[in-house]
């Protein structure tokens, strides 16, 4: 029986990547033709369900190998040289692997077949987000893993053009294929007792917006904020519930919140252990996601999933994944953001309305069609 390996290097600061990976080894896990083995650097970040996980080390490099890979990266060299014994000897009995990161290790190194997925280019839209050596480092990697690989995964159609623009892959190489929420999503079944245990545990209000996402300066936190001091002078009830890691605009936004004196009504909970995290988007009153750059959105899958009302930017591929399921608004207008927020607080039947077609829009990502269109990929590449 063929071995698949799959990279799953994401943590929690890693944002949707992580829960993009969950996605992969949830239906990867259904497979019986194949055996799946996960790859991971930290033990206990993904359920793994039944198949076989490897802890490696992350592998440390000196300049003179460092200078040989990069080399090997530009030119398109595969070899698995620069890798120890030891090394090899984890992955020698893997026939195919699929990697969801952008690593060039090890499935640019390893002389085998191999997909990938790519997720976004937001270094090309906002180089103002990343230093020179992150956005030279982005692009090499994505350059060769694209190169080198049997095919090329992405998420939306806007992906899939910039991939094709930014890469110069072949577009016969490349395929959109959304992922599904997690199995935590798809399968959840209301259980009061819980929910109030959620609620009790992070001393949630009866009456908030929420959104997940980590501290980066793209998921423009701070003109959120900036709208929701306006609405909380209407709607003196209701409160912000933020999750995710505290990332490189952490500080900026804190300073932002006290500086509009409202500590007091907004909630940052930091990153939320996954189990907890339908039982957040089931007792708000609406998923806020004013993200300035999303190649698509986990989270907007995720409250659909549940039947939650959203209220999104209107930038790149979210028209494209919400289809008509959710208000969108202009990100760089905290006056347009207000007024979206508000026009879904005054309309209760909007919001089931919304839910409704949510869930209709989810219904096309399940599991099955997902594992269908992965077997076509696989099989072609072994």
């Amino acid at each position: 029986m063929k071995n698949i390996g799959i990279t799953a290097f994401s943590n929690e600061k890693t944002g949707g990547v992580l829960q993009y990976t969950q996605s992969l080894i949830d239906v990867l896990n259904t497979y019986s033709e194949f055996n799946l083995i996960i790859f991971v650097f930290k033990e206990g970040v993904f359920e793994t369900g039944k198949s076989e996980v490897r802890v490696i080390s992350v592998p440390k490099r000196n300049w003179y190998k460092r200078s040989i890979m990069l080399i090997q990266s530009l030119i398109n060299f595969r070899s698995e040289w620069i890798m120890s014994k030891s090394e090899l000897s984890v992955f020698n009995d893997i026939d195919f692997f699929i990697n969801p990161t952008n690593s060039l290790f090890p499935t640019f190194f390893l002389n085998k077949p191999f997909i990938f997925t790519v997720h976004d280019f937001q270094e090309r839209y906002y180089p103002e987000f990343f230093s020179r050596v992150d956005r030279f480092n982005r692009w090499v990697v994505k350059r060769a893993l694209a190169k080198s690989s049997n095919h090329i995964i992405c998420e939306s159609n806007n992906v899939k053009n910039d991939v094709i623009k930014f890469l110069k892959a072949n577009q016969k190489d490349v395929f959109v294929i959304p992922s599904p929420p997690t199995k935590i999503f798809t399968e959840y079944i209301p259980d009061e007792k819980s929910s109030i245990h959620v609620k009790v545990k992070y001393k949630l209000p009866d009456q908030y917006i929420f959104y997940p996402a980590q501290s980066w300066k793209h998921k423009n936190h701070i003109r959120l904020i900036s709208a929701f001091k306006k609405i909380s002078k209407d709607n003196p009830n209701l409160y912000l519930v933020l999750t995710g890691a505290k990332t490189n605009n952490y500080f900026n936004i804190i300073k932002k919140i006290k500086s509009l004196g409202i500590e007091n009504k907004i909630i940052h909970l930091g990153y939320v252990n996954n189990s907890d995290l339908p039982y957040l988007y089931k007792l708000s009153t609406m998923l806020i996601l004013p993200t300035l750059f999303e190649s698509i959105s986990i989270p907007i899958y995720e409250a659909f999933s549940l039947g939650v009302p959203v209220c999104c930017s209107n930038i790149l591929a979210l028209p494209e994944q919400t289809m008509g399921a959710a208000i969108l608004f202009d990100p760089s207008s905290v006056d347009d953001i207000v007024i979206k927020i508000q026009l879904l607080l005054d309309n209760p039947g909007l919001q089931i309305s919304l839910g409704e077609k949510g869930k209709d829009v989810i219904e096309n990502f399940n599991y099955i069609n997902y594992k269908n269109q992965y077997d076509n990929l696989i099989t072609s590449s072994l």
